[in-house]
């Protein structure tokens, strides 16, 4: 996905949804320049050590997949990059 308009609007709709997900603690957008990979992509912090089926099914709403997932500090975090498809 290049830098569009719409990417940018999926991206930041998908932020929104996901920041209204009960264990997660914050979301960044990160624009296909910004980040290490070629399309939009999401780093949201959840409150425990896994992804609970809530973020899980927002994340097939909006048709992004987890390409990381690594637990940080304590007590326990999650972060997990998301890119859409």
């Amino acid at each position: 996905m290049t830098c569009t308009a719409r990417g940018r609007v999926r991206a930041h709709e998908l932020s929104n949804a996901l920041a209204e997900c009960a264990p997660v603690i914050g979301v960044d957008v990160l624009a296909p320049d910004v980040g290490p990979r070629a399309g939009w992509t999401l780093e949201a912090t959840l409150r425990g050590a896994c992804a609970p089926p809530a973020v899980l099914r927002t994340l097939e709403r909006y048709r992004a997949s987890i390409v990381d997932a690594s637990p940080r500090g304590e007590p326990s975090r999650l972060i997990i990059t998301v890119q859409l498809r």
